[in-house]
């Protein structure tokens, strides 16, 4: 208790010391918990980088196994065959094999010449052995020591996509074929998941922006409560007390202006509407994209629902994108779309009459770089939905779905009703 026969200055001064400190106290410790929210946020950047790559691995280890086990079934099957009959069929099926982004198979002789370059069969002579990439890398040196370790191994380096000039981030696993003199890789490129890792990085840091706002508002209540303490001692005391008090409201006035800022720049940045002029608008520019083919197109009123707009008008262009591609083999090809209000959620539906899925691989849908259909039949690199995925639960929702092989398929999701 501050003693009543202090003289004023001495109050004052004693009163100035302990209202800063609380104050103080409280700044460090927001600026700790700002700290902590950033730190988990790296660590779960980084564990979806690690978990996306690894899985990327997986899929070119799988497709170099493939292509071994196929090059050894057909010469235990076809000995009465020449060699050169042999390998030439081997040559062809490993010269389809596509997959991902813009992934293939490649082969190459223990000499340096190219069986298979580019994604397709060489017919002529040509040799990868001084080949270098734009950090210097001789990628036939690389190939060759990742060919003779036990179980092949991992190579990074930089090289153009098929038919194009431009060097993409390239990883590709390398194993050997000793019976022929072969070296067989398979390689795909790292920019669509730098661009996921991207996305997964904006929706961590939004959250962060949240937690920061719930700091400081957290910070303003606790100052209010500081300005309350300040009223009733400065009460308590004499009259003299007074322009403690009024520095206190002045300064925490200051305070809760700068937060009134920070939440009306908050507030602009997130809101939008999910709602039919945005699916109708993406639907239109969807539609452009695919001629020759007219489309029973039918979209009922659908409830309003707020999120960010950016990231929502890219969970409807991917499910309707998907709608539109799929059911594109039928002859009289429909997609419906509709909404409704669940259980205090809002749940969005699209519906298709397209190719459908297997109810059986419905666990797959919504997984990085899964596809439950092959490259050459449709275009895509198996992360879009796992994508809206993420948006979606990121905004509170869920995501499903429901298909039949040849029946169409039906997407789900949901977003709270606020």
């Amino acid at each position: 208790m501050i003693p009543l026969n202090l003289k004023w200055s001495t109050r004052r001064w004693l009163f100035s010391i302990i209202t800063t400190s609380i104050l103080c106290s409280l700044v460090i410790i927001s600026l700790l918990w700002i700290l902590s929210v950033r730190k988990k946020a790296a660590k779960d950047i980084n564990e979806f980088r690690v978990e996306a790559v690894n899985k990327q691995k997986k899929i070119l280890r799988n497709e170099v196994y493939d292509a071994l086990s196929f090059a050894r079934f057909h010469m235990s099957a076809h000995e009465n065959l020449p060699d050169s009959v042999i390998k030439n069929e081997v040559l062809n099926w490993l010269a389809m094999q596509h997959f991902g982004n813009a992934g293939y198979v490649f082969v190459n002789r223990l000499d340096g010449l190219a069986l298979i370059f580019d994604g397709k069969r060489i017919s002529g002579s040509k040799s990868i052995k001084n080949m270098t990439d734009p950090n210097g890398k001789k990628l036939f040196e690389m190939e060759l020591n990742a060919a003779g370790k036990a179980g092949g191994d991992f190579i990074e380096y930089k090289f153009k996509k098929m038919g194009g000039e431009k060097l993409f981030p390239k990883i590709s696993y390398i194993n050997s074929l000793p019976e022929w003199g072969w070296i067989i890789g398979a390689g795909d490129y790292l920019d669509d998941l730098s661009n996921e890792v991207a996305m997964v990085e904006h929706n961590l840091k939004k959250c962060e922006l949240k937690s920061i706002g719930s700091i400081f508002l957290l910070l303003i209540l606790l100052t209010g409560l500081n300005f309350f303490f300040a009223h009733k001692v400065s009460t308590w005391l004499d009259k003299q007390f007074d322009s403690i008090k009024e520095f206190l409201i002045n300064s925490s006035r200051n305070v809760r202006y700068l937060n009134l800022d920070f939440f009306r720049i908050q507030e602009l940045y997130e809101i939008g509407d999910a709602g039919n002029k945005m699916v109708k608008e993406l639907y239109e520019d969807l539609a452009l994209e695919r001629t020759g083919k007219e489309y029973l197109f039918t979209l009922n009123d659908l409830p309003e629902a707020k999120g960010d707009k950016n990231l929502l008008e890219h969970v409807w262009m991917n499910l309707l994108s998907n709608a539109i591609k799929y059911s594109n083999s039928k002859e009289h090809p429909e997609i419906r779309v509709e909404g409704s209000h669940k259980d205090k959620q809002i749940v969005y539906e699209i519906h298709d009459n397209g190719v459908g899925f297997n109810p059986k691989y419905t666990h797959k849908l919504f997984g990085v770089f899964q596809r439950l259909h092959a490259a050459d039949e449709f275009e895509g690199n198996g992360v879009g939905l796992a994508i809206v995925k993420r948006i979606v639960e990121k905004h509170g929702g869920e995501v499903w779905a429901e298909g039949k092989v040849n029946q169409g398929a039906s997407f789900y999701f949901s977003l709270p009703d606020v």
